[in-house]
């Protein structure tokens, strides 16, 4: 029976985690129990942060075979641009070396494009005289033909019964080559040796101007003319529609107009 109980306080021991302690605080070792089980506590709690860090330093080793592989790919990097750059430099020697000898090359034409930019210089000069001398001329002919003009007009209008003394009218920003007053009647006119539709609009662009500028010179009824030596189909067509007076010293291009309003 001694040994049934005995066998029955071990079961109980090993079974029974409240009766197991009971029996050590009876027989003093509860206290040292409870220490037992706060130092396994801390001390799982201590492998539980050694986990934490071996998983760390694990991470940083892994971050550090990274880096060195970026460190490897970058000084490989540098030794290709290193043997870039050599091949550069020697690529640079030699294109200086060749254009030193295109420099060389040219230094000659150079001179000899001086020379023919002078020879070319003395020639312009020429030009520039004989230009000078044709302006002149052309400058004559023009004061020349408008004097001519105006004689002309005089007679022709004095014909049809208009006394017209004509000059030059000047004004600020327009000059009119043939003008003058008779009664209700104005006379505008351009002289020129050679009429085209560009001269010729730009003679009805002055009109134009005067009427907007200075109505004051215009009267009820007026002529409008270009006298000229030469005058170009298109500008007698558009002289015609418009009613625009042509006349040469022999006599009319297009037919002698009043033009009203």
């Amino acid at each position: 029976m001694l040994s049934e109980l005995k066998r029955e306080f071990l079961k109980l021991l090993e079974e029974d985690l409240e009766f197991r302690y009971a029996v050590a605080g009876f027989i003093g070792l509860d206290e040292i129990l409870k220490r037992l089980e706060k130092h396994d506590e801390k001390f799982n709690e201590l492998l539980g942060r050694l986990d934490k860090h071996e998983q760390l330093f694990i991470e940083i080793f892994k971050r550090l075979d990274r880096h060195e592989e970026i460190f490897t790919d970058i000084l490989e990097r540098l030794d290709r641009h290193e043997a870039e750059l050599a091949k550069l430099r020697e690529d640079m020697m030699e294109g200086f070396k060749r254009h030193d000898e295109i420099l060389a090359m040219h230094a000659q034409e150079i001179a000899g494009l001086r020379r023919d930019f002078r020879d070319m210089l003395s020639v312009v000069k020429r030009m520039e005289a004989r230009l000078s001398r044709v302006e002149r001329t052309l400058e004559k002919v023009t004061l020349d033909i408008e004097e001519e003009a105006r004689e002309v007009l005089r007679s022709r209008l004095r014909e049809m019964g208009y006394e017209v003394d004509l000059d030059i009218l000047r004004l600020p920003m327009l000059e009119i080559d043939i003008y003058g007053v008779s009664r209700d009647l104005c006379v505008i006119g351009e002289a020129t040796v050679r009429l085209g539709v560009r001269s010729l609009d730009r003679f009805i662009g002055k009109v134009e101007r005067l009427e907007k500028l200075y109505p004051d010179k215009l009267k009820p009824k007026k002529v409008v003319l270009v006298y000229t030596c030469l005058a170009t189909d298109e500008a007698v067509r558009k002289a015609r529609e418009r009613g625009i007076w042509i006349l040469k010293a022999l006599g009319d291009i297009t037919p002698f107009t009043i033009l009203e309003g």
